[in-house]
């Protein structure tokens, strides 16, 4: 029963080392797994700040600001009818809208009529 008792007492202590083991190597992942969300977070702070820089960088028209067009066209980017268009209020980083083309008119010929 001594033997026994002296080979329980030597699994317990294989046991209690075990564990201890298992907590550090838990710890250190856990140490490991904030380290990854912190880097996760700056990654996440960073691409915020590039879409903002990105957003400020993108030059659009004024919505009534002639395109280049053909000669004697204007092309007009107008503003959606839903009023969130390129420019104004409800503005958005995405030009949504409609193109207007406008071309000159011929005169129209002149009729001249005699009422007698």
């Amino acid at each position: 029963m001594l033997v026994t008792n002296a080979m329980m007492l030597v699994t317990n202590a294989m046991m209690l080392v075990t564990n201890g083991t298992m907590l550090v190597t838990n710890a250190m992942m856990l140490v490991t797994n904030a380290m990854m969300l912190v880097t996760n977070v700056m990654m996440l702070v960073t691409n915020a700040m590039m879409l903002v820089t990105n957003a400020k960088n993108t030059s659009r028209p004024h919505p009534l600001t002639p395109s280049p067009a053909g000669e004697g066209e204007l092309n007009l980017l107008l503003p959606s009818p839903c009023g969130r268009g390129a420019g104004g209020e409800g503005e958005t980083f995405q030009s949504s809208g409609f193109h207007l083309k406008l071309t000159p008119m011929l005169p129209l010929p002149s009729v001249a009529i005699l009422v007698g």
